[in-house]
């Protein structure tokens, strides 16, 4: 098992590592419990973060068939009809979300074609992997890709195709990355197709899954300190990053994300996805992060990707909120969209899904704005880079074509709450030189993962700030981990709308005995809240 960890007082000249425990006196049976134990047994760490293996918190249906029916895999076969019934597409099918009613990627891309010719813009591509045989795939940096999985092939990030088992998610990244960058293939209707927004930039894949909704926590930790390497290198670097998966709170995520912003690099990654009330609906880790960009979601006909108000809730859909997390989310287009079929050598379905599906679009529209503006933003600061880019599609992006969801209307503040700073507008956003947005930028506060006012979970009201000792983060990121897996606590806080100061006694007392009562929570946990 392996630990991000810290230094205790007494070794306050070292830095964080991580380490890999196998003595059967450390392990237990919860990782949390693992953490504590190994805490105590090391003078020298003063805090431990169990890097495990977890399901991203999108919620799989009570079926594994019932999942593959969701579209967030591919097949080889062409599904009826074209596009996904319960959302809206375009009538002929088309590949529709890169026109001008809609992101615009094709015409700005195009503004660019000639700019900077000299210029390569990489991408990194954490997923699980690409297609070598697909003739969608992205120009891909042979030299550059990694596995983060399978150890035996660390240089080789090509997916396996292997469909064994109920988390196994082969064809993803070929589909996410088609998104990105592809070429032509063809889509059902016959037509061969241009697919990719930023077909020019070079993709750097990073394995780092089996699966969307499995991620090993050290596997993203290990790919962005890889895409931070490759930085001082002219010929390497990596100028964006996007991961259409993501989970629950973690320290470790959080450092090596404030490493990318203040290097320069812009990082996206996916909202995350649910299904209607029964799993959680709030964005997933990392996109929670504020130096990072939160992928939404946003349909053919200007909807939210979300049917709350609907009866029939086991649709899968895009996640949002809290509300206080959107001023640093944008929006793009899903359903419905092209989807690289993972084991043929051309097929492109119009039922890809998910907030995957919007990640690498935000990804592309920045890697546009990068080649662009290639050299001025190389004379600035790493930080403001990426808040130049940020400011770009932000103030850029439109909330105002955005139409009623279900009969109800949506105010200002409602349309923020499902879209963030709203819909991509990369025409718009090449407007925005980094001249005009330089009186604008703000370095972002660095990143943590934080319970506000969490010690009223111990029985105190008091507010006063201190910093937590390292007990009291390990059981901080456990509860929030704890939070963002679980229905009921989500309910409690009102899908954190709430913070628990704000709760009343009899929800408090509530919250504390549904993580007593939780299989997932730690005994540690346990044991210090019923203290």
């Amino acid at each position: 098992m392996k630990f991000y960890t810290e230094p205790s007082i007494t070794e306050r000249g070292s830095l964080s590592s991580i380490v890999e425990i196998e003595s059967r006196d450390l392990i237990q049976e919860n990782p949390w419990d693992a953490a504590h134990a190994l805490v105590k047994s090391r003078a020298e760490i003063g805090f431990a973060e169990p890097l495990m293996d977890y399901t991203e918190d999108i919620g799989l249906p009570d079926s594994h068939a019932a999942y593959i029916v969701s579209n967030e895999r591919g097949g080889i076969e062409f599904p009826e009809p074209i596009f996904d019934p319960d959302w809206a597409g375009p009538e002929p099918p088309a590949i529709w979300h890169l026109g001008e009613g809609f992101s615009g990627l094709t015409a700005a891309c195009e503004r660019v074609t000639e700019v900077n010719p000299d210029v390569v813009i990489r991408v990194a591509h954490l997923d699980t992997g690409y297609d070598p045989n697909h003739s969608v795939t992205p120009n891909i940096r042979i030299d550059l890709q990694r596995n983060f999985v399978e150890e035996d092939r660390p240089n080789d990030a090509t997916d396996p195709n292997s469909s064994q088992g109920l988390i196994s998610n082969p064809g993803h990244g070929t589909g996410t990355s088609c998104i990105l960058a592809g070429g032509s293939g063809k889509i059902p209707t016959g037509e061969i197709v241009a697919i990719g927004a930023a077909p020019f930039v070079e993709v750097v894949p990073c394995r780092i899954s089996n699966s969307v909704v499995l991620i090993k926590t050290d596997a993203f930790v290990d790919a962005m300190n890889y895409v931070i390497s490759l930085h001082e290198n002219q010929d390497t670097r990596v100028h964006v990053v996007t991961m259409s998966m993501g989970g629950v709170a973690s320290k470790a995520w959080a450092e090596v994300i404030n490493k990318a912003y203040e290097k320069g690099i812009f990082v996206v990654t996916a909202a995350g996805n649910n299904f209607g009330r029964a799993t959680p609906r709030t964005l997933i880790y990392p996109a929670r992060f504020n130096r990072v960009v939160a992928a939404c979601g946003g349909t053919f006909d200007q909807r939210p990707y979300s049917k709350v108000w609907g009866t029939e809730l086991t649709e899968m859909q895009g996640n949002f909120g809290p509300l206080a997390l959107m001023n640093t989310a944008l929006s793009a287009y899903s359903p419905n969209m092209p989807w690289a079929q993972f084991g043929t050598t051309d097929r492109v379905s119009l039922q890809g899904a998910g907030t995957s599906s919007a990640t690498p679009q935000i990804a592309a529209a920045a890697a546009i704005y990068w080649k662009k503006y290639y050299h001025e933003l190389m004379a600035l600061d790493g930080w403001k880079r990426v808040e130049t880019i940020r400011q770009a599609l932000f103030q850029s992006a439109d909330l105002t074509n955005i139409h009623s969801i279900e009969g109800q209307e949506l105010d200002d503040e409602k349309k923020r709450f499902f879209f963030g700073r709203g819909c991509i507008k990369a025409v718009g956003m090449l407007k925005l030189s980094p001249s005009l947005l330089s009186s604008t930028l703000k370095e972002e506060d660095k990143d943590k993962v934080f319970l506000p006012f969490w010690r009223v979970v111990f029985g105190t009201r008091d507010l006063i700030e201190r910093d937590l000792d390292p007990e009291e983060e390990m059981y901080q990121i456990e509860i929030l981990q704890l939070i963002q897996i679980s229905p009921r606590l989500q309910e409690i806080l009102n899908n954190e709308e709430k913070t628990i100061v704000d709760l009343n006694e009899v929800e408090l007392r509530e919250f504390i005995n549904v993580i007593l009562g939780m299989e997932e929570a730690s005994e540690s946990l346990k044991m210090f809240l019923g203290r």
